[in-house]
């Protein structure tokens, strides 16, 4: 038999392989139903075969069925005998039968306690009779199978003509009298079969409020991720509106740019322009005086009257010597030196680079896409080797008084956020309080935390101590962390990386100060617990507005 889901709808009481009425119907591990000789031929086909209705698996991996039959295994399945005795009842009422005490008279009622098909007459004299007036009759159009089921008598498998009346709960199967004096003599379990049915319908009635309760929860966490794509549409599209409106923005920007670009190119090549025309004007009156002038010469020297040829000589030498024949270009008359208008290919390659930055998703802890309740950061496993992780590396403790008690942030810390620890437990090592709060500047995975002796000494961080602080190994005199040896057990310490890249100190909520300056990213809390600080907890990551000391 082939594996292929079965795609067409079927009723609830067909079974969805052979497409007919239920024949010892088999119940699956996902509660459908399939007909035990399907069942067979579906395993037989493949082992791993899913249910053709909702493809879950109907032997799950790993679960022991090679020391099975494949009729064992079928057989393993719980058989639905209320299914069963529907689609049988179902199939009882589909065909036409004959009243059991006339002759070729079509039946039209039944008996619910007799069980007997009887016509409109003999029902009429069944519920004259002594015996059975108290019997129900029901007329065969509006009998269902439900109803047809419940009211047949449950018959002893082994002694088919009699009545089940007991119930053995050793081997969990109902019998007759004979077999509960021969086959169940010393099972201690056999009670009355209509007592064993109420207590199983409470129990079923107990485990149907169960499933309730968990249809109404798994309702509630499916309405809660409808929700969700609904609010992420929401804010997609919002995102795609903001996106567009900075595009517009960015794109109206870049147009002024190359507006003013052009009419700054524009404006310098008609100044060059209106330069070259207003020098090759002056040129041209100076050569043009000289054309007039050497016509005046060719002709008077071509002249054969004398007199006049003698006569213009003196004026024409004077004129020709007060002409202007210079030329004023820088090296001579065929160079003329044009502007040219340069663009900035660093500010251009700086523009595409923020451009790249631009809108870069950030992730904020502690929200997730069923819940918007914050939850709280875990330390990484790369530690002092002084220090125990626990609580789901939540909760770091020292365990011994050493200086290699570094514990860090797993993720790094996002702008505007918050990251507290509480302290739980603390530990003098020299009688008075002594406390390092910070932050790690480079990536986990190439710092060698349990090498350094203690943090102050690292040049990758920013440590704060009651009266200094030291960024990359520079130390200077402040007074941000003057409360910090005041923080005693239950109370709560924390730094936030605010959108300027500085990095900020919070004591029980309260913001205290700038720490440090233009922090670069990666950036991770810092706790050295070398000192009066023996165990902490992580916090709930929570955004913060304030940016100025409370």
């Amino acid at each position: 038999m082939a594996t292929a889901s079965v795609a067409v709808e079927v009723s609830d009481e067909e079974c969805p392989v052979c497409h007919e009425g239920f024949k010892k119907p088999k119940l699956l591990p996902c509660g459908h139903l399939l007909c035990r000789h399907c069942l067979l031929s579906w395993l037989q086909s493949d082992l791993q075969a899913c249910c053709p209705l909702c493809r879950c698996a109907i032997v799950e991996p790993g679960e022991p069925a090679s020391g099975k039959s494949w009729e064992n295994l079928a057989d393993s399945f719980p058989t639905d005998l209320v299914m069963a005795a529907i689609v049988e009842s179902r199939q009882l009422l589909s065909e036409d039968h004959q009243c059991q005490f006339c002759v070729n008279q079509i039946a039209d009622t039944f008996c619910l306690n007799c069980n007997d098909f009887l016509c409109c007459t003999c029902a009429a004299g069944h519920k004259r009779m002594s015996m059975s007036r108290q019997h129900t009759v029901e007329l065969l159009s509006s009998l269902t199978a439900e109803k047809l089921a419940a009211s047949r008598p449950s018959l002893c498998p082994d002694h088919k003509d009699e009545v089940c009346k007991l119930f053995c709960g050793m081997h969990g199967v109902s019998m007759c009298v004979l077999c509960a004096t021969t086959n169940h003599r010393q099972c201690q379990q056999v009670s009355q079969l209509g007592a064993k049915a109420e207590e199983s319908r409470a129990t079923l009635e107990e485990l149907g409020t169960i499933l309730t309760q968990g249809q109404q929860e798994l309702g509630a966490a499916i309405d809660q991720l409808d929700q969700s794509l609904q609010d992420s549409e929401t804010r997609k599209q919002a995102a795609l509106a903001d996106i567009q409106v900075m595009r517009d923005r960015l794109q109206s920007a870049l147009d002024a740019c190359g507006r003013r670009l052009t009419d700054q190119a524009l404006t310098a090549h008609s100044d060059v322009k209106e330069a070259v025309l207003d020098r090759k004007t002056r040129l041209l009156g100076r050569r043009g005086k000289l054309t007039s002038h050497k016509d005046v010469i060719d002709r008077v020297r071509d002249s054969e009257t004398c007199d006049a040829v003698c006569e213009m000589r003196q004026p024409l030498e004077t004129r020709v010597k007060g002409l202007d024949r210079s030329v004023t270009l820088p090296s001579d008359a065929m160079v003329v030196s044009v502007t040219t208008l340069e663009i900035d290919s660093d500010a251009v390659s700086r523009l595409e680079r923020e451009l790249s930055e631009l809108g870069q998703v950030k992730v904020t802890p502690g929200e997730t896409a069923a819940s918007k309740e914050p939850v709280a950061f875990s330390f990484h496993n790369n530690h002092g080797k002084h220090v125990v992780l626990s609580n789901d590396e939540h909760t770091a403790e020292r365990t011994a008084l050493s200086s290699c008690c570094i514990v860090v942030s797993r993720d790094p810390m996002q702008d505007n956020m918050l990251y507290e620890v509480r302290i739980d437990e603390t530990e003098s090592r020299w009688g008075y309080h002594y406390v390092y709060l910070g932050a790690v500047t480079q990536s986990l995975d190439t710092l060698t935390l349990p090498s350094c002796d203690w943090s102050g000494n690292m040049t990758s961080a920013v440590v704060l101590h009651h009266d200094w602080v030291k960024m990359n190994g520079v130390e200077s005199k402040s007074s941000v962390g003057s409360a910090l040896c005041d923080v005693r057990e239950e109370g709560r310490v924390g730094l936030a990386l605010d959108s300027s890249r500085q990095l900020c100190l919070y004591i029980d909520g309260h913001h205290q100060g700038v720490v440090a300056p233009d922090v670069t990213q990666p950036c991770y809390l810092m706790v050295d617990l070398h000192a009066s600080w023996k165990k902490v907890t992580a916090l709930p990551v929570r955004p913060v507005t304030s940016t100025s000391p409370d």
